[in-house]
């Protein structure tokens, strides 16, 4: 029995063990194209991010720490425009 579930959207760290964040994005993207991705990261990556992935927005890009009033917040902004 297969069993499909589809996210809107999808928070990761960019540093993870066997896949990073950027890897991720891609099979992501391939798997459903319209999914939203937002990053944490304590690194400053915008730049870099941006030239891997130009559609990456750096609004999407969230530093490390992050205040849980203000990822609420985004979370709710990214959401409500699904």
């Amino acid at each position: 029995m297969s069993t499909t579930t589809n996210y809107k959207l999808v928070i990761t760290d960019i540093r993870m063990p066997q896949i990073n964040g950027v890897q991720l994005y891609q099979v992501l993207k391939i798997i459903n194209p319209s999914i939203k991705i937002m990053f944490m990261t304590a690194l400053d990556v915008v730049n870099e991010l941006s030239s891997i992935c130009p559609d990456i927005k750096s609004e999407d890009i969230l530093k490390k720490p992050i205040e849980s009033s203000f990822f609420i917040k985004k979370i709710n902004d990214k959401v409500s425009n699904l």
